[in-house]
């Protein structure tokens, strides 16, 4: 069954926010080591500004961070990720390609690149240069984190499952977001079962997240156990979100998920008379919806973007963006 190409996308999400360099312990003192003080004063100033949304006093500090960077890579790699949250990727990917060209063995550049490849639209350009990396560093767990996103956009889902186990067990410590992402590959192949035996430990993990809870949602829901995905989707979303959500399992894999009616019936039938009793205070007519969900894990430091509505403007349900660990 192929999959539609918005929901690949909605994986290749993933990689927008993992490849974002969130520095924190070993990687930041390494990564300071090669700039100045100047430029990673610049850098905070940077994103500080960005996380207050001053998006073009941002991108201000970001260029004058590279002004005083003379032929250092990190302030360059971390404007075109600031262009990949502006959704400004053609820019990214020139700033990336023109830097790559210098330092062409510079496996975090080609991963920054790789990722933009991806989030525009060109997995199979990731993928060749996420080889590249991997011949030149085959212990960097993030690389292959960002090949299983890419594998996943070409349909090879096989092949991204051992892309994602293969960086669990180089980084077990970020197991959390390897396993997300897992998840979701399962999901895409069609390997219920498997998604949420990977999933359901997590949930009493005290750094379980929104995605993870909403990736076993679908997992139950495509699965056609919609009173379980119902009950996860109450956790984090508006009853009319989860009721979009349930509506899009139905139609994506031609089930039957809300009882027996058509799907123009079921949409005019409100979550409450499908499941009364799943449906708590606060989501009932009348009381204060729950704001949109925002990314809970991203450092405190950089900027935090609301997640889109899950509920539909058209039959393509928009589903939250991965909250993902920093990266390590």
């Amino acid at each position: 069954m192929r999959s539609p190409f918005w929901l690949l996308f909605y994986l290749s999400g993933i990689i927008a926010l993992s490849g974002c360099d969130h520095w924190n312990t070993a990687e930041k003192a390494n990564k300071s080591a090669f700039i100045s003080g100047r430029e990673d004063i610049l850098l905070r100033i940077a994103h500080s500004t960005e996380a207050g949304g001053d998006i073009a006093g941002a991108e201000k500090q970001y260029k004058q961070a590279i002004s005083t960077s003379g032929e250092s890579v990190q302030p360059r790699i971390e404007l075109a990720e600031f262009y990949q949250r502006q959704h400004r990727t053609a820019e990214a990917i020139d700033i990336l390609t023109g830097i790559l060209q210098l330092q062409p063995y510079n496996v975090d550049i080609m991963r920054a690149l790789a990722n933009a490849y991806i989030n525009s639209g060109s997995p199979e350009k990731a993928v060749t240069l996420l080889n590249k990396a991997i011949a030149t560093d085959n212990k960097n767990a993030l690389i292959y984190n960002s090949k299983g996103v890419a594998l996943d956009a070409l349909e090879q889902y096989s092949e991204a499952q051992k892309s994602y186990k293969t960086a669990l067990t180089l980084n077990p410590d970020d197991a959390i977001t390897f396993k997300t992402n897992l998840s979701m590959s399962y999901i895409l192949s069609g390997s219920y079962d498997a998604a949420i035996e990977l999933l359901l430990p997590l949930l009493s993990k005290p750094e379980v997240t929104p995605t993870i809870r909403q990736n076993l949602a679908m997992a139950y829901g495509m699965k056609g156990e919609s009173d379980k995905a119902l009950k996860l989707g109450l956790k984090d979303l508006t009853a009319k979100q989860a009721e979009e959500n349930l509506k899009f399992y139905h139609m994506f894999n031609g089930k039957t998920f809300l009882g027996n009616r058509h799907p123009t019936t079921a949409s005019t039938t409100s979550i409450e008379e499908l499941f009364p009793d799943q449906v708590t205070e606060e989501k009932k007519p009348g009381a204060e919806q729950k704001e949109k969900l925002i990314p809970v894990s991203l450092k405190e430091s950089l900027p935090v973007r609301k997640q889109e509505s899950v509920i539909a403007t058209s039959s393509k349900p928009v589903f939250p963006i991965p909250a993902l660990k920093p990266d390590k």
